[in-house]
């Protein structure tokens, strides 16, 4: 005689109706917020690296800008500037940026921005305008966290780049 009891080998085990609602759960919610994540996650990245890549192209044509180049050198050397903050001095994305040249027809420039060194940081003004082909800067201001100011421009002079 059989010691172990009988079971019907033909019909299939049956899962406890429990875990098929674990399993529909999980690929209703947890999937579908995986894969927004993942997505959202990407485009966040993508967009950031643009932003960047947008930032670095926007800084390279400001070197380009006659009037922004000459008062970067004018700060970036001067003894006031760079015994404050040490050197390297860097300079920052501006906060204001009005920049118009219509050639020999005249123009006019204003730039806000920060500058940096190992020491610190200080604001910059900048205000320039062209008259009769030829750019004259108004004022160079760089104001310390102190709120000290230094004037680099006096009195007004046509900028010209060594």
């Amino acid at each position: 005689m059989n010691q172990f009891p009988s079971e019907d080998m033909g019909s299939p085990r049956r899962r406890s109706s429990g875990s098929v609602v674990v399993w529909i759960l999980l690929l209703v919610f947890v999937v579908p917020l995986l894969l927004c994540g993942g997505l959202c996650g990407g485009f966040l990245m993508l967009g950031r690296r643009a932003a960047h890549e947008v930032r670095v192209a926007v800084d390279e044509s400001l070197h380009q800008v006659e009037v922004y180049e000459l008062a970067w050198q004018q700060v970036s050397q001067a003894t006031e500037v760079t015994s404050r903050l040490g050197t390297p001095v860097e300079d920052d994305f501006p906060s204001e940026y009005q920049y118009l040249d219509a050639g020999s027809q005249g123009g006019n420039a204003e730039f806000r921005y920060t500058i940096r060194g190992p020491k610190g940081k200080a604001q910059v003004h900048v205000v320039g305008e062209k008259i009769e082909g030829q750019w004259w800067y108004e004022r160079i201001d760089v104001t310390f966290g102190d709120g000290q100011t230094v004037e680099l421009a006096l009195d007004p002079r046509p900028i010209v780049l060594d």
